[in-house]
């Protein structure tokens, strides 16, 4: 907890159970952090806002878990205002926290850079993952995620039946990701595999006066959007999740080789390049019948997928979330 200087490495560390936040950059006394570097590489980051059960019963050991509604505090990673951070994040793992998984959203200071490669975000009750508008770069490229934040909200195999009890504020975020720009500043969101039923999938913001030198690059992308009810009351609606909802113009927009499935608002085709909607046909792909269905959620592709010899070939992105070099052309996701 608090503010770091300089480099901080964290690599194989398991961070579970904490009654508040996992890492919490914020010490409560409003201290800025500026000027530090956070790699974050093989780790995890879980069940945040929740305490540990003691002695071990359950096969997963949290015992009762709270959100901010309940006066806990369960982001994955939260950031104070006043932020300024270089943020590197491979190979990890947030899950099942009960605000956002990540949440950088208070990095509103200074110019810094983003990477967020071959990790696993799924479970968390608020976003998935955001970034805030003062990194000059952010690379976001192989990851997985599964939005279903309101899986909390019910039983969980291994877990006390009543964990849950105190806990409210699901999707409380109404989106997947969210992120913000400053002017001149550019995103690469590239082979990442999306499943979603947050109302909105990607919320995306302007913080200047104007964006219009800003490029949000958005390629490669395979996104699966699921009919969650539960969600109506959050902004969601019949028909799945939106799509790209922009609360302020983006100067330019780059969008290639992406499939949709299952977004209500998404055109197809899209009138951007060789963009379409296809059913990717996962492994196992699951029919939505309640929060149960998406656990476990095999992200690897049947070989009939269209999803396959689709994308087109990035420099930056030339092996897979396992590290399986990328044919020419590659497939649509995170995983050939």
């Amino acid at each position: 907890k608090g503010p770091i200087g300089g480099v901080v490495t964290a690599t194989r560390v398991v961070i579970s159970t904490n009654g508040m936040a996992g890492w919490d950059f914020d010490d409560g006394r409003g201290t800025a952090l500026q000027n530090g570097i956070w790699n974050f590489n093989y780790s995890t980051i879980e069940w945040s806002g929740c305490n540990q059960e003691y002695p071990y019963i359950h096969a997963i050991p949290v015992v009762s878990c709270y959100g901010q509604s309940s006066g806990g505090y369960g982001d994955g990673v939260g950031t104070p205002m006043g932020t300024g951070l270089d943020v590197h994040i491979d190979h990890s793992l947030f899950r099942y926290n009960t605000q956002d998984g990540l949440d950088i959203g208070h990095v509103d200071t200074g110019v810094f850079v983003l990477s967020i490669t071959n990790s696993q975000f799924y479970g968390n009750s608020g976003g998935q993952y955001k970034w805030g508008a003062n990194f000059s770069t952010a690379t976001i490229t192989n990851n997985l995620s599964v939005a279903n934040c309101f899986r909390l909200s019910k039983p969980m195999t291994g877990v006390v039946a009543t964990y849950n009890t105190y806990l409210s504020d699901f999707c409380r975020a109404q989106d997947n990701i969210s992120f913000n720009f400053r002017q001149n500043q550019s995103a690469l969101i590239a082979n990442n595999t999306f499943v979603t039923y947050a109302p909105t999938s990607f919320d995306i913001a302007c913080w200047d006066a104007s964006c219009s030198n800003s490029t949000l690059t958005f390629q490669n992308n395979l996104v699966l959007g699921y009919d969650n009810p539960a969600t109506y009351n959050q902004g969601g609606q019949s028909g799945g999740p939106g799509g790209f909802y922009y609360q302020n113009p983006i100067g330019h927009i780059v969008r290639n080789n992406n499939i949709y499935y299952g977004l209500r608002n998404q055109p197809c085709p899209t009138g951007f390049s060789a963009e379409f909607c296809a059913n990717p046909l996962f492994v196992n792909q699951p029919v939505w019948v309640d929060e149960t269905s998406l656990d476990n959620f095999n992200f690897n592709l049947t070989p009939g997928s269209p999803a396959h010899g689709v994308g087109m070939v990035l420099p930056s992105v030339t092996f897979d979330y396992n590290g399986v070099l990328r044919p020419n052309p590659p497939t649509v996701g995170a995983l050939e």
